[in-house]
């Protein structure tokens, strides 16, 4: 009798926290660089050429030096991922409590 909300709310736990955790991974590792002065940290997107003055400091570089940018991570997707597991824990919680009443 109880082995069937069991295997339903595990099967629930598998359907939705992997995509819960699925999104939260690739919140997190998706970077979105861009380049930035290595001297000052000024935001040089939209400047192109061999060699960029940054026009902050006036310092004179390559664009290889200037590969590092921001990283910045996808906000919705993190708070849809976390937002997921947290709707997977209340029902685990509220199915324990329920199957506790129930014994």
């Amino acid at each position: 009798m109880i082995l069937i909300p069991c295997f339903f709310f595990i099967l629930v736990n598998g359907t939705l926290l992997l995509p819960g955790i699925i999104l939260i991974i690739v919140a997190l590792m998706t970077p979105q660089r861009h380049p930035t002065c290595s001297t000052c940290g000024y935001d040089l997107i939209g400047h192109s050429g061999e060699s960029i003055t940054c026009p902050e400091c006036g310092t004179r570089s390559d664009v290889a030096p200037q590969t590092h940018g921001h990283r910045r991570h996808s906000t919705l997707m993190l708070i849809s991922g976390l937002a997921i597991i947290a709707f997977v824990f209340t029902c685990n919680l509220f199915a324990l409590l329920w199957i506790l009443d129930k014994v």
